[in-house]
């Protein structure tokens, strides 16, 4: 089987859920690993991560200390000085939202490996799966979501329409660099997106973007797998639980995954 990376974006709020997401990764991938890397906004004066509670270093530093083989990196690197400057010239400016949708893809074109899982770091991967075959066909997981102004923005930008109703917004999701490179020729391809981003009724989906390319382009390429995602409320509950030493997959049945979105945390 070929290597994949993976790439997890983070911010503070996530660091409770980010360790669970990277120990389920490195359990249910079968695919070999060359790289875990996880991004988070670098703080605007200093080297370090943009925190602002003294925990959250010492949460972080115990995550790489206790797993060796993850690595961190920053937005600004991933996204490059270049993009960044772009963006000053051109009068845009990037949302919290729109961030993370560019730089997933950024991740992706820089990774080590043909291919990267970008999982969001408040999911938990819970079933076994070969997301990447020597032969280039990948999974490509799909959910009911719709949302409109996600394919608007497809069609406006790209004139991709799709021909199934189905989503795949579904927290993660594997990317083959040279396509994402087929979709972004360089930076002025990110900096159209952004622009129509802006215009009323479209918006930005990394993963809707990338799924619906990839299955109107390779067809031939793709194993659609279930999502299965289990949203829930109880990320302390689970910790708590996890503590005794079971896997996440033997605590829930059932699933293919496990959502902690921090909004809805009791």
């Amino acid at each position: 089987m070929p290597e994949i990376s993976v790439v997890i974006p983070f911010v503070e709020k996530d660091l409770a859920a980010l360790e669970m997401a990277v120990i389920a990764a490195s359990q249910t991938i079968r695919n070999p690993v060359s790289e875990i890397v996880i991004a988070t906004p670098r703080a605007p004066k200093g080297e370090g991560p943009a925190f602002e509670k003294a925990e959250s270093f010492a949460l972080l530093a115990g995550v790489i200390d206790r797993h060796p083989a993850v690595s961190l990196a920053f937005d600004e690197d991933i996204l490059g000085d270049t993009f960044l400057s772009l963006l000053q010239e051109n009068g845009l400016s990037l949302d919290g939202w729109s961030k993370q949708q560019i730089l997933k893809f950024k991740a992706v074109l820089r990774a080590k490996s043909a291919a990267t899982l970008v999982l969001d770091s408040d999911t938990v991967l819970l079933t076994e799966k070969t997301w990447f075959s020597k032969d280039e066909k990948q999974i490509l997981q799909f959910s009911e979501e719709f949302h409109r102004p996600y394919r608007n923005l497809m069609k406006n930008w790209i004139g991709l329409v799709p021909s199934l109703p189905v989503s795949f917004v579904t927290h993660h999701q594997l990317m083959q660099k040279k396509i994402v490179a087929e979709i972004f020729s360089g930076d002025e391809a990110f900096l159209s997106w952004c622009r129509l981003a802006k215009m009323p009724g479209n918006k930005m989906s990394e993963y809707e973007t990338y799924g619906h390319y990839v299955l109107e382009n390779y067809p031939t390429k793709v194993e659609f797998a279930s999502w299965s995602n289990l949203w829930s409320p109880a990320l302390q509950r689970f910790l708590v639980m996890s503590r005794d030493g079971k896997k996440p997959r033997e605590l829930v049945k059932g699933y293919n995954s496990i959502s902690f979105h921090s909004h809805s945390q009791i």
